[in-house]
């Protein structure tokens, strides 16, 4: 039978029994399920709270597993460049000329450094190092949230040390290079200068770049809570790659020679700018290379950019008389003359269609060969009447004149000639006399050479090899760069002697004749252009190429003043031609050249 419930409500609680008789209290059956429902509850919550975290570390070790593990790596592992040394360049007897050396330099961590304590920081530090604490504090606080800041670079090891004593926790040091010169500052403009990161801005540091400047290094160590580095087994490191060095042709003791003669020249003469060239017969090897005004590869900034200028590849002159041994070369190469025919100099004064070409002297019948000795204007005009345009243009071309050596060295100019479809009747008596012409002094040495060498034209070279920091070859120069055979062997010889041989024993270049070794040359002395057309009376170009010894020649030499302005000379043979001989005398010596007797000798 089927319980019959009877309920009765006593004082707002409902109490009843059943028809079996059992006794029905309903407020203790609703408190349990107010229990229960709580007790489901809870296990949802914690059931959707372990979903969480689960869902979380799957988050965590999976998704992003590669993100926390760069962090964590971050923050327990320091990572430092090793700066690789830059190469040198050594003379060709590998004499250092350029270095690199270590040296250290500072920072900070502006992100350790508390904002109210920058102020105070930058002073200190401006202080030990010299430096612009305005521009310090600028920049550590535009840096706030950075982990380096450059103070100072390449700063001294008494600055380092004054650093040092600070022992501040966000001041640190890291080694980096700069430039030395153990020889003095030798042929800056030949090498050139780096800048603050030791990348190669001008000159043969420049166009070796690639090979001097290495490949840095780097080392990975475990770093404590406070960013220190230690020692642990996971420590990785890469060493550096050092650069290669780069050996010149130039000779360390020659280039001496020049730049004492260049010092010695600006202070006697007051040139707005001197070049010296001195350049191996055999070879083509540039054994010296001087220009002035000049600057300090240390700090080029101090430098105008014209005393930066190489003025041996990238400055143009009118070469004046010291052109005319050219155009002879090709007169006589075309077998239009021999060195002792006779030409008439009109006695110093020559008309061509309304045009006046004078001599300094009224010279009447010379020969060939005098003609050169003497510098006459009017006997090499009536040559180059005698040979034509066709021929004159020839010559110029064949001794690369008009086109760039090929050095090598960077903003090598070719010159200016003017396009044959413009020449007239006068360019036929300008040229041969270096004018309506511009060549670069490198240019003039480089063809003076091919006479030397018996008529062929060969390439400059200023680099001899190149090694890695073993010692190793990586690059060889074999051998001579010919270019071509401008003239013949008899014609280069007959040049030599006695045409240019008279001019430093007979002529115009008698200053030239010192020492014990005989010598050939050629002055010149060029009218600059006059900006209002014409030429100047007032400013000039000296110039004096030399060689030596006559019978087996071994050097050349340019030495080219630009408006000598002190003294009572201006002409080549009084200005160039001293310092040319001077420069040949001492160089023979130094390569023990065998000895040749001068035909007069001056002293030294």
């Amino acid at each position: 039978m089927r319980p019959v419930t009877v309920r009765q409500q006593f004082k707002g609680e409902t109490v009843g029994w059943t028809r079996s008789g059992e006794f029905e209290n309903h407020a203790t059956t609703g408190l349990t399920q107010w229990h229960h429902r709580r007790g489901v509850i809870l296990m949802y919550g914690l059931l959707v709270g372990f979903a969480c975290i689960i869902a979380r570390l799957v988050y965590l070790q999976v998704i992003e597993h590669e993100t926390y593990v760069a962090i964590a790596a971050k923050q327990q592992i320091t990572s430092r460049p090793i700066k690789a040394r830059r190469g040198g360049f050594l003379d060709r007897c590998g004499r250092p000329l350029c270095v690199s050396v270590p040296v250290k330099s500072v920072f900070v961590v502006p992100k350790k450094i508390r904002p109210d304590d920058v102020p105070s920081v930058s002073l200190l530090l401006s202080g030990l190092l010299d430096i612009d604490e305005q521009k310090l504090r600028n920049g550590i606080l535009r840096n706030y949230d950075r982990e380096f800041f450059w103070v100072k670079r390449r700063i001294s090891d008494g600055e380092a040390a004054k650093v040092a004593r600070l022992k501040l926790k966000f001041v640190n040091f890291r080694t980096e290079y700069r430039r030395a010169f153990p020889r003095g500052t030798v042929a800056p403009h030949l090498i050139g200068w780096v800048d603050v990161d030791q990348q190669g801005r001008e000159g043969l540091e420049r166009v070796y770049n690639s090979h001097l400047e290495g490949v840095d290094g780097w080392e990975r160590l475990d770093c404590d809570n406070r960013r220190r580095p230690r020692l642990t087994e996971r420590a990785e490191f890469e060493p550096a790659h050092h650069g290669n060095d780069v050996h010149l042709t130039i000779d360390a003791e020659v280039q001496r020679m020049v730049s004492e003669e260049l010092d010695d020249t600006m202070a006697e003469w007051n040139p707005i700018a001197a070049t010296v060239i001195v350049m191996e017969v055999e070879s083509g090897k540039i054994l010296a290379l001087g220009n002035r005004p000049t600057f300090s590869p240390m700090h080029p900034e101090t430098a105008h950019a014209s005393h930066r200028l190489n003025r041996a590849v990238c400055a143009c002159y009118e070469p004046g008389s010291v052109f005319k041994p050219f155009v002879m070369a090709g007169f006589l190469d075309a077998q239009l003359g021999r060195v002792d025919d006779r030409i008439f100099c009109e006695n110093g004064l020559l008309r061509v269609r309304g045009r006046r070409l004078r001599d300094h002297h009224p010279y009447g019948w010379l020969t060939l060969a005098e003609v050169i000795e003497k510098s006459s204007n009017v006997g090499i005009a009536k040559v180059g009447l005698e040979m034509g345009p066709g021929r004159i243009f020839g010559i110029i071309n064949v001794f690369g004149f008009g086109s760039s050596t090929a050095s090598g060295l960077p903003g090598e100019v070719g010159g200016l000639v003017t396009p044959f479809t413009k020449w007239n009747h006068y360019t036929v008596t300008s040229v041969p006399m270096g004018q309506e012409i511009a060549v670069t002094p490198m240019q003039l040495v480089t063809a003076f050479n091919a006479i030397a060498n018996g008529g062929v034209l060969l390439q400059p070279q200023v680099v001899a090899r190149i090694t890695d920091p073993d010692g190793n070859e990586v690059w060889r120069l074999s051998r001579p760069e010919v270019v071509r055979r401008v003239i013949s062997v008899e014609t280069a010889r007959l040049l030599i002697d006695p045409m240019m041989r008279g001019v430093v024993e007979r002529g115009t270049g008698t200053r030239a004749d010192v020492g014990v070794y005989a010598k050939f040359g050629k002055t010149g002395t060029a009218q600059k252009p006059d900006p209002r057309g014409g030429y100047s009376h007032s400013r000039f170009v000296s110039s004096f190429l030399c060689g030596g010894p006559v019978a087996d020649p071994k050097v050349t030499v340019l030495v080219l003043l630009d408006e000598p302005r002190r003294g009572s000379s201006h002409y080549g043979g009084t200005v160039a031609a001293p310092i040319a001989g001077r420069l040949v005398e001492k160089i023979l010596r130094y390569l023990d050249a065998p000895r040749e007797p001068a035909a007069v000798g001056h002293g030294l």
